[in-house]
């Protein structure tokens, strides 16, 4: 993997603050993801949030985008897909556990209209769109939708 990149989420916050970036999706793309134990919190505290990590929207985020989701859940991040379908509906499917401060690699790829994410060790899924679009957008990492951070999370991308 190329560069690190650090995001931090700050306590009472939603968003690691990274800009809007525009990105020509080919073929397929490639990360690894590292979550430092801050990111864990209790399940009782926010039951049911799925927070984001990273991902791609493909022009419009809320009908066409792919992104992996986290649980911090006692000792061990909890990944999953978090996927927008142009009906509306949001598809969530577990990818597997990872101990907090240890790395997960993961892939998002596309072939026709099938965009599949698969996470090293752990399970694939493919997601049908109607039309997928060359260029989007990254998604990068989101505490939430019902709770911001309970504490500062550092969460290290590389690509």
């Amino acid at each position: 993997m190329g560069s690190n990149q650090i995001f931090t989420i700050k306590k009472g916050r939603h968003s690691s603050s990274h800009g809007f970036h525009l990105y020509l999706f080919k073929k397929e793309l490639n990360f690894s993801v590292m979550m430092v134990p801050d990111c864990l919190y209790r399940d009782e505290q926010i039951p049911g949030q799925i927070n984001k990590v990273f991902g791609i929207s493909f022009g419009v985020h809320s009908s066409r985008s792919v992104r992996i989701g986290w649980r911090g859940h006692r000792e061990k991040i909890e990944f999953n897909t978090y996927v927008h379908l142009p009906d509306g509906q949001v598809k969530v499917d577990p990818l597997g556990p990872v101990q907090a401060g240890k790395v997960a690699f993961f892939r998002i790829w596309r072939e026709g209209k099938i965009v599949s994410v698969e996470m090293q060790g752990g399970a694939r899924w493919d997601y049908t769109f109607d039309r997928l679009p060359f260029w989007g957008y990254r998604l990068y990492p989101y505490f939430g939708g019902i709770m911001p951070a309970p504490q500062e999370m550092k969460i290290t991308i590389s690509f």
